[in-house]
């Protein structure tokens, strides 16, 4: 039932007698034909043959802005008035470093070393302000409005793959911060490590007032000042080893991840320094938000 000289494997039911002088072998599911590349493992090196896969990746990406809607020492009659900054500074960032090592032998000899490492910084500061100062502002239909609103966005991704046959270590850094200032990858890491507090606070500022001015309006008098600084941040690191050979194989992987996100914002709206008048036969509101 087989043809003369193959070699074939029984994977027919345990514990069963058999009789090989009967079986057919060919084509049978409790039979299987083992080929040259099935008897030897195929993949495997006869010599200790070294690999090593290295993998460096370093990003940053920094975004400074400020915008402002400004009325300064000035005299405005109009129907209405409306000053708006609106501040949208972002990031959007995706890296990915991937190191791979194969080598080694089917006897377990030679080094395979895969090492990868990524560091990653994203900075944003940011600034929105609408502001009246030093003026006379009249309006003859509608009213006063300033707005600043500061939306700034990180949105970023690190993705991170170490793949050997033998040894493998990945190591990920990834800080981002809004409204903190630049710092070196040292200070970074210490300040995730320990909570140091070592960088310098520069708050996505919103600002919304009306200072040392006199206002008569027909309408209403509006500020708004509104933060919503924020960051989507997503890391991975996988590092994995598959060791092979007839013997001796040995692996071992190692990953890390450090990562910090940091925000700082702040929103205020206000009227400064009282007006030397303010006739307003309408609403007034005065809001700030920080989400």
């Amino acid at each position: 039932g087989g043809a003369a000289g193959q070699v074939y494997r029984y994977k027919g039911a345990a514990g069963q007698p058999v009789n090989l002088g009967t079986q057919g072998y060919a084509g049978s599911p409790d039979w299987e034909l083992l080929t040259t590349t099935n008897v030897v493992p195929t993949g495997l090196n006869i010599s200790g043959s070294d690999a090593i896969g290295v993998g460096a990746m370093i990003v940053r990406n920094d975004v400074r802005s400020e915008v402002s809607a400004t009325i300064d020492n000035a005299v405005v009659t109009a129907a209405e008035i409306l000053g708006q900054a609106l501040e949208q500074a972002t990031i959007l960032a995706t890296g990915e470093s991937v190191a791979e090592a194969s080598g080694g032998s089917a006897f377990g000899t030679g080094t395979v070393v895969a090492g990868n490492g990524a560091a990653v910084t994203n900075t944003v500061l940011s600034k929105a302000h609408a502001t009246a100062t030093d003026s006379d502002l009249t309006t003859t239909v509608g009213g006063l409005t300033l707005e600043a609103q500061n939306t700034s966005l990180i949105d970023a991704t690190l993705l991170s793959s170490t793949t050997t046959g033998d040894t493998g270590v990945g190591v990920v850094l990834a800080f981002n911060t809004v409204g903190w200032a630049t710092q070196n990858l040292l200070f970074n890491t210490l300040d995730a490590l320990l909570g140091t507090g070592i960088g310098t606070e520069q708050p996505a500022e919103v600002q919304a007032y009306i200072a040392d001015s006199r206002l008569t309006l027909a309408g209403d008098l509006t500020l708004t000042a509104l933060s919503e600084a924020q960051i989507n941040a997503t890391v991975s690191n996988a590092a994995s080893s598959v060791a092979s050979a007839l013997y001796g194989a040995n692996g071992k992987s190692i990953g890390g991840i450090l990562a910090s996100n940091k925000v700082s914002s702040l929103a205020e709206a206000y009227l400064a320094s009282p007006p030397a008048a303010v006739v307003v036969p309408g609403a007034v509101t005065i809001t700030s938000e920080d989400n």
